[in-house]
């Protein structure tokens, strides 16, 4: 039993003061969460009530607002969309606070995968030079950017809520119809420079196409209001598609007539962008409310 290694509240309490835990207990950690994620299937089939938080890109003070503010892990259902880490110096304690919860709290806890928690986007970006500043010898500091991809490379790919809502990090691919095509798909790697992963983590929504076009940035797709409208009413019957991956203002934005929503949790963004986060709590009888989230 984990309560036997760690005393989880212990640690909770270590991480809320941004206290990075010694390398037994961040093992014993990341070897349940590890064993949890990787029993899950690659979308997550959740039912409301729900509170779906968008990109949260090391803010780690927010984070815990969020869980003040919509309720704490034990008794609240958490769906994340993915960006955990970079563009900040909290990622660690974001990472290790949702980890134990995880692991507190299964049920109530699920992961999908943004672009940034991968190898490819989290050593450049910030997040490998915050683990190597945070533990004083650099193997130690090595050791935990390497096992927390490992445990990246297990974070789901999407989630349906109430049968209804898909959510995802990014978006659409060309080359998925069905939402349950996604099931088939060996998640557990690396994000792929193309391809589906890339396209459900990487895409995004553009005004100026109506099905599919390569997206500038080199990986994934954009996709327009057609692409939208086949997806959820041709192949899926769903309403609605619930994603983050793009900063928007407000903290979140409606388009195609309402059937695509971004989410955004992470407020002045990076420091610098003067934005608000949003997060989305869903009630029992499918109720939408948009909860703020102040920067500090």
């Amino acid at each position: 039993m984990i309560d036997k290694e760690v005393n989880l509240e212990e640690l909770i309490q270590k991480i809320e003061k941004n206290e990075v835990l010694p390398i037994k207990e961040f093992d014993i950690i990341l070897n349940k969460a590890k064993e949890i994620l990787n029993k899950r299937e690659n979308i997550a089939i959740l039912k409301s009530p729900i509170t779906i938080c968008g990109c949260i890109n090391a803010h780690f003070d927010e984070l815990k607002d969020i869980f003040k503010i919509c309720g704490e892990a034990s008794n609240t259902q958490y769906l994340f969309l993915g960006d955990y880490v970079d563009k900040g110096w909290n990622g660690l304690s974001v990472v290790l606070l949702l980890m134990v919860l995880l692991v507190k709290y299964p049920s109530n806890i699920y992961l999908l995968r943004g672009n940034h928690d991968s190898r490819m986007m989290s050593e450049p970006y910030g997040f490998y030079s915050e683990c190597i500043k945070k533990y004083s010898k650099p193997d130690e500091g090595k050791h935990i950017f390497e096992k927390i991809n490992e445990l990246f490379d297990l974070f789901q790919l999407a989630a349906v809520v109430d049968n209804k809502i898909f959510c995802v990090h990014g978006g659409l691919s060309p080359k998925i119809k069905k939402i349950e095509e996604i099931n088939k798909i060996d998640r557990k790697l690396e994000i792929p420079r193309e391809g589906i992963i890339t396209d459900l983590i990487w895409s995004d929504p553009s005004e100026e196409i109506m099905e599919y076009s390569p997206s500038p940035k080199g990986a994934g797709q954009f996709y327009g209001e057609k692409a939208v409208n086949d997806f959820i009413k041709e192949n899926n019957n769903i309403s609605i598609i619930i994603r983050s991956h793009t900063l928007v203002m407000e903290g979140y934005q409606y388009q195609f007539n309402n059937k695509l929503l971004t989410i955004f949790s992470a407020p002045l963004y990076a420091g610098r962008i003067e934005n608000i986060g949003a997060v989305l709590k869903i009630d029992e009888n499918q109720n939408y409310n948009f909860i703020k989230i102040k920067a500090h």
